[in-house]
């Protein structure tokens, strides 16, 4: 191996090190309480992994049919968590591993792609050394740890690697022009689009690409070669258009509306603080809340930045057209989200469009000779400050307590980080703080939903019932689209003696949501206390097909299976291993799990092996000190030694509901 390959060897193993090091605290890192429950780690959707009723989910979902466990038509991220799922279950620090793993792979490829595009990339020691500055600073920049630490982002990543080998086969094929390699393009593009809906700007682009550094046409040129090479980006755009067409029908109407005025002082802000950022990435956070009202002096100053730096790049365009290059790549890149969701901005929007600020930058320092001979101890500084602000800023997502802290230094007044901190203490059992977070919430947003429900959650857990249905009833008209909370306005409404509307509120849910577990098993409880306890077992059967390791659903079918009155109804042999499916997931620690394998084999006649099960069961019961069941198990032994089987009426059937937090 000679030095000329040797050298971009170590600049390779330097990315790589680089990165790890600033992305460390992410190993362990937890799902956080904020979409990753709706989009992977509650998603029912991506229970069992790949497998081909998945994948069919995966390719159709929010293209042939809408659903509430994605937010746009993106096959490959989802094939990637079946993937991730098969192979590690709902493990969260493995998920962010391989985020970590994905972004690694895209700072070798910014790497690659400098090197291929930019003229002398290749062969000019010094070039080679800017491109890895470039890629080193994409590697460690504090605006991709959204990204990289929120595991619901794969898609990000997903997108930025596809985008980048896009790019990279662009440029083969520009050099020795096929149908093979222009092929590639096309597939890399359209695995990018199904990776995420950014990736549609790609073909223009490729256009600026033609311009520079490809150089296959001018400014100047006529318009028989613009022609052209617009019309080979055609298929692109056709592309590109579709996607566009799928993204904006299913969910133009969650983007921001108002009128023009609005919009376009909101986008040219955006657009000033997304360059500020990337240059000084400081006060970053999960949820910048949206600008109300505009400021609009600071609309100006960002317009006139904007226009300046336009300008100066147009006049600049042939002593240093890298300049002019980064601020096109960077304004079209982000022209699909620029101001158009809630949020006055979002970090994870910068993934691609961060590569245009840092080759303009880069390109601006090396055409002042006078910072030529220090520029590597100026590169070397701020690559270890910035390092040093992305591994801060990677310990904020450990986990949602955390993250949501980070955001209330940032923002005090943010009503969503309240919400989700106020959720995090109530599940942590620590509700006077969460309390306080919740209705901090509600003081700076009534119709914050979330935050009614679980003061309503809360409140069951205080069993002041009535209070909790008024904070359900309110969650679920200011946010009707969560079936989650419809199942807990459902689990109320049973418990104070509603059952008719639990069963429709239950039923509302599972219209929206038809793979929802918990909705499925809690309506199956109530039905069958109705009397309609066949369409009772049915849905205890479609509760454990969707979670086939819910302990719980697991137990109450088997009880139902061999304690109903209705022989036609019974089955033993079922309902046997339905139990023992239940106790071995429970380790043999639930009592419940015990006492319908009891059930189940005194309906098999085998009183001996029930006997010892029912045993079993009423042991663990006295430990917990759980006096009712331990009663029941004794009334339940005595038949067993009397050789007769259990048998219940469905009407005192009362298992526990599901709370849907």
């Amino acid at each position: 191996m000679n030095g000329e390959d040797i050298r971009p060897l170590y600049i390779r193993l330097g990315l790589v090190l680089l990165a790890l090091c600033a992305f460390w605290p992410v190993r362990d890192a937890e799902f956080i309480n904020f979409d990753d429950p709706t989009y992977v780690s509650e998603n029912p959707c991506l229970r069992g992994g790949l497998n081909w009723e998945n994948v069919k989910w995966a390719m159709g979902a929010d293209m042939l049919f809408q659903t509430r466990n994605l937010d746009y038509w993106q096959p490959v991220t989802v094939l990637s968590r079946l993937v991730d799922v098969s192979l590690f279950g709902m493990n969260a620090p493995a998920q962010h591993l391989v985020n970590l793993l994905f972004h690694l792979i895209n700072a070798l490829l910014v790497f690659e792609v400098c090197r291929r595009i930019f003229p002398g990339g290749r062969d000019d020691p010094e070039l080679m050394k800017k491109c890895g500055w470039v890629a080193a600073f994409f590697a460690i920049h504090p605006l991709h740890v959204e990204s990289v630490a929120w595991v619901t982002e794969r898609k990000d990543v997903l997108y930025g690697m596809f985008w980048f080998l896009s790019i990279w086969a662009y440029a083969r094929y520009v050099a020795c022009p096929g149908w093979r390699r222009y092929l590639m393009v096309l597939v890399l593009f359209a695995l990018g689009l199904m990776s995420k809906p950014m990736m549609l700007t790609l073909p223009l682009i490729l256009l600026l690409l033609d311009v520079w550094p490809l150089r296959r046409v001018a400014w100047g040129d006529g318009a028989t070669r613009w022609g052209c090479l617009i019309f080979e980006k055609v298929p692109l755009a056709l592309m590109s258009g579709l996607v566009f067409w799928i993204t904006w029908s299913l969910h133009g109407r969650s983007f921001t509306h108002g009128d023009a005025w609005f919009l376009g002082g909101k986008m040219v802000l955006a657009y000033g603080v997304y360059l500020l950022k990337t240059v000084i990435p400081t006060g970053l956070c999960i949820w910048h809340p949206a600008w109300s009202p505009l400021p609009w002096e600071w609309v100006m100053v960002s317009l006139a930045a904007l226009l300046g730096l336009g300008t100066w790049g147009w006049r600049m365009r042939n002593q240093c057209p890298a300049l002019l290059f980064g601020l096109v790549w960077f304004a079209l890149t982000l022209m699909p989200v620029i101001g158009l969701k809630e949020a006055a901005w979002a970090e994870r929007f910068m993934y691609v469009p961060v590569m245009g600020i840092l080759v303009s930058v880069f390109s601006l320092l090396s055409f002042m000779r006078i910072f030529r001979s220090w520029a590597p101890v100026f590169y070397g500084c701020a690559l270890i400050g910035l390092s040093f602000l992305c591994y801060r800023q990677a310990t904020y997502w450990k986990n949602s307590e955390t993250l949501f802290k980070r955001v209330l230094t940032v923002s005090p007044d943010c009503c969503m980080a309240h919400d989700h901190l106020g959720g995090v203490y109530a599940r942590q059992g620590r509700v006077d703080e969460a309390v306080l977070h919740l209705r901090q919430a509600l003081a700076l947003e009534p119709s914050a939903g979330e935050a009614c429900n679980n003061l309503g959650i809360i409140m069951v857990g205080k069993g002041r019932r009535e209070v909790a249905l008024r904070y359900f009833f309110r969650a679920s008209r200011l946010r009707p689209d969560k079936p989650k909370i419809f199942v807990n306005l459902g689990n109320v409404l049973d418990e104070i003696g509603r059952s008719d509307d639990a069963v429709a509120a239950y039923q509302h849910a599972l219209q929206m949501e038809p793979r929802l577990a918990v909705a499925h098993a809690n309506l199956a409880s109530v039905l069958i206390r109705r009397g309609r306890v066949e369409e009772g077992l049915d849905h205890y059967r479609e509760t454990i097909r969707l979670q086939p390791d819910d302990g719980i659903a697991l137990g109450n079918l088997a009880w139902l299976l061999g304690t109903l009155p209705d022989a036609r109804l019974r089955d033993g042999s079922t309902a046997q291993s339905l139990a023992q499916r239940a106790v071995d997931l429970s380790e043999g620690r639930s009592a419940h799990a015990w006492m319908a394998l009891a059930a189940a084999l005194a309906e098999q006649g085998d009183f001996s092996r029930a006997r010892q099960s029912a045993a079993s069961a009423l042991t663990l019961a006295r430990q917990a000190g759980d006096t009712g069941l331990a009663g029941r198990l004794e009334m339940q032994l005595k038949e067993y030694e009397a050789g007769r089987p259990w048998r219940q009426d469905p009407q005192t059937f009362s298992p526990q509901a599901s709370s849907a937090k």
